[in-house]
Parts: C-alpha cells; sequence; structure tokens
C-alpha cells in the first residue's frame, strides 16, 4: 500500500508542477537577472516553501535519482538529497497557495462525486474538515455493508494524506481518518486511519 501511496504522489507532483512550473517560466521569460542583489536573494529564499519527500512515502524501491531528475526537468528550485533518502524540494510560495487551493477544489469535487456517483448507492454524504485529516462519510449502514462500498473511501485518504503532506504537516503528523457514520441514527459505526491500517 505504501509502494501505490508513493507512486500515486510523485505522479500527482508531476502533473501539478508540469502546468505551474511552465506557467511561471512563460512568465519570467525575457527577464534579466542580472541586476539581482543579496537582498533580492534573501527576500526569494523566504519567499520560498519547502517540502521534504520522505523515504517512506517515496518507497525502497523507487529510483529516487529519477524523482530527483524529474523535478529538475519540471523547473523545482533547490532539489537536495538528505543523508537520510528523503528529497527536499523549493518552490515560490504563490505557487505553493495556488497549488494548494487548486488541489483542495479536487478534493472538494471528488467528495462530490461520491455522493452523486450512481454506483455508490449507500453513501448519502461526504464531508471533510478544513485540513482534510478527518472525512465523514454517512451512509446508508445496510446497502453499505451489503454492496461493501468502503473502499470508495481510500481515494480520499490518499488524497487527504497528500494534502496535509504537501502543506508541510510532516511524516509524522500525517494522518487521516475516515468515519463511517449511520444515516438513521447518527453514530459512527466503524472508522480506519491513514496510514496506520493501511500495515
Amino acid at each position: 500500500m505504501k509502494k501505490i501511496l508513493a507512486l500515486l504522489i510523485v505522479s500527482i507532483m508531476s502533473m501539478v508542477f508540469i502546468v505551474s512550473c511552465s506557467n511561471d517560466s512563460t512568465e519570467g521569460a525575457g527577464q534579466s537577472n542580472d541586476n539581482r542583489t543579496d537582498s533580492d536573494n534573501a527576500e526569494n529564499e523566504a519567499d520560498e516553501v519547502e517540502i521534504t519527500l520522505p523515504v517512506s512515502f517515496l518507497g525502497e524501491e523507487t529510483d529516487i535519482d529519477q524523482v530527483q531528475a524529474d523535478a529538475v526537468e519540471l523547473g523545482m528550485t533547490n532539489i537536495n538529497r538528505n543523508d537520510d533518502g528523503s528529497i527536499t524540494y523549493s518552490m515560490p510560495k504563490d505557487l505553493h497557495q495556488e497549488w494548494m487551493s487548486e488541489y483542495a477544489a479536487e478534493i472538494d469535487t471528488a467528495m462530490t462525486n461520491l455522493e452523486e456517483n450512481e454506483h455508490f448507492v449507500s453513501i448519502a454524504t461526504v464531508a471533510a474538515n478544513d485540513n482534510y485529516s478527518t472525512f465523514t462519510i454517512t451512509v446508508y449502514q445496510e446497502a453499505f455493508e451489503e454492496n461493501m462500498e468502503g473502499m470508495a473511501a481510500y481515494g480520499l485518504g490518499f488524497s487527504g494524506m497528500y494534502y496535509q503532506f504537501m502543506n508541510g504537516e510532516g511524516e509524522v503528523n500525517t494522518s487521516v481518518t475516515i468515519e463511517f457514520v449511520n444515516q438513521a441514527s447518527g453514530a459512527v459505526f466503524d472508522q480506519f486511519v491513514f496510514p496506520d491500517d493501511l500495515e
């Protein structure tokens, strides 16, 4: 499961930064950097966000050299491979904020799609807290258990972990709780926690 999560994270990073970094490069085309001062460089560093991708998320079999090379090609700045095998990326704060807003919108759309998907007849509503560390899925319990539709929540779990991870929560603090609530009684009848329950 962790390898699946690693592949998901790397692929999402690629999709996001192909668009974001190409836009950033286009806007900056033709501008000269010759007149930058040391204070300008210090300002630029202060305006960047660092995110570290740990080995446990990448997976032991992941080609970290290739991941690093792909990041350079996408235009990310200050890509460093750390002594513990993790990789630290830097990106402009405004790009990071834009990306987080766009990804939050994508998660919200995924939640709406689960509610409206005709194949998941037992799901009534899907809600989440602000940082997507908890998802509450209200279901018609009998139909839910008969159709084994709990697997639909895995995508939300991965998405929530990735959102927190990219928001700088860190590996230790990153987790997502999925709660299943009985629509009639309002009681939580089951839950699982990412990544603990993936092991």
